[in-house]
């Protein structure tokens, strides 16, 4: 796929997009290409040039600052050597820091001398000090997905939710070789351990030997090492043909994963990520334990697919979602399919996105 740019009237807005990575086969954020997409060709926008930290030029309208290896000191001059010029000739209304929180400051020192809104999408479940201080002060505008991902009283927060492509992700009838399937970065912070515990109490105490399907890797050190330690837990428990770890899986074969799976888990902190949705557009009912998620979901769904961050209640869930009667899962997943496209899909994000934009 071409990365096209349309110009329309002068009257719309001109954006400077700001991310890590633009690559769409990046293995944590792939889908940022598709917000830009969806951002370039929105009838209120005439103009996104995108600035990425990393990857290869996709086009005349893409700058990519360098390698991961260069110092810091020639990252900097490389990124003011590449925005300053574009600040200057292109006279944006909108920079748009994705998922760079700590790269606001740079953009805060330019604003003196150019007339943009500073704007931040950030979307987590910890916050270190000087990442919470740079979204606190620096962006005019502050955009998250709901409470859980940003848990601070700022009145600059605009909560507008997730989206997801649903052109790439979508159901398909296939043979289910997963009860279980989990995606993402392999890290602390998602609680897989968790998972595994309740797997080994279902067995153990009600003899209910369900399947999950780890999609991920671990890639730094702390990762790697907790990745161990799950390698261990799953041994400890015997249930080396319960759990079954997948590796980094491209968006491509990740939809025919999720099609073989019965039930999406997540046991991350906030709940609602790009993940989610994903499962959702692809049919699958959730196991989430993370309470704050309702406002997101509303309750019909909460009800069900909500739960603590705790084995026992975990376990619960996990039993009741997989046992649902057909009846209760197609009403629940139809719920869910109307949500998608109405509420869920990149198309109504964005919507969402540029809204919240043209108020500044």
């Amino acid at each position: 796929m071409g990365f096209k740019f349309q110009n329309q009237s002068d009257n719309h807005l001109k954006i400077l997009f700001y991310a890590q990575s633009i690559n769409k086969k990046d293995p944590v954020i792939a889908d940022t290409f598709n917000r830009v997409e969806h951002l370039k060709s929105h009838n209120s926008v005439s103009c996104v040039d995108v600035v990425s930290l990393r990857g290869v030029s996709l086009g005349k309208y893409h700058y990519v600052l360098g390698s991961e290896t260069q110092s810091k000191v020639m990252s900097l001059f490389r990124f003011y050597k590449v925005v300053v010029p574009l600040l200057k000739k292109k006279k944006y209304d909108i920079v748009y820091v994705y998922m760079c929180p700590t790269h606001l400051i740079l953009f805060w020192f330019l604003k003196p001398f150019f007339r943009f809104s500073l704007v931040a999408w950030f979307a987590h479940t910890v916050y270190k000090p000087f990442t919470k201080f740079s979204l606190e002060r620096f962006p005019k505008l502050w955009l998250s997905v709901n409470k859980a991902q940003a848990p601070f009283n700022f009145s600059h927060i605009r909560y507008i939710g997730q989206g997801v492509e649903l052109s790439e992700f979508s159901y398909e009838k296939r043979d289910k070789k997963y009860d279980l399937v989990t995606t993402g970065r392999i890290t602390p912070l998602k609680k897989i351990d968790l998972m595994v515990e309740a797997l080994a109490m279902l067995r153990d105490q009600q003899g209910l030997k369900y399947t999950l399907a780890v999609c991920g890797e671990a890639y730094i050190d702390s990762d790697q090492a907790y990745k161990k330690t799950l390698l261990k837990l799953v041994e400890k428990h015997h249930l080396q043909d319960q759990v079954y770890f997948l590796g980094s899986v491209n968006r491509d074969d990740l939809k025919g994963i999720l099609n073989q799976s019965r039930a999406f888990i997540f046991t991350i902190p906030g709940g609602i990520g790009k993940a989610t949705l994903e499962a959702i557009s692809c049919g699958l009912p959730l196991i989430l334990s993370e309470p704050k998620a309702r406002d997101f979901l509303g309750d019909e769904l909460a009800d069900v697919f909500l739960c603590e961050r705790n084995v026992d209640e975990i376990a619960k869930t996990i039993k009741v979602v997989l046992e649902l009667e057909p009846h209760k899962r197609e009403a629940l997943l139809s719920h869910m399919r109307e949500r998608l496209v109405r509420e869920w899909s990149m198309e109504a994000f964005t919507n969402r996105v540029v809204h919240e934009l043209c108020k500044l």
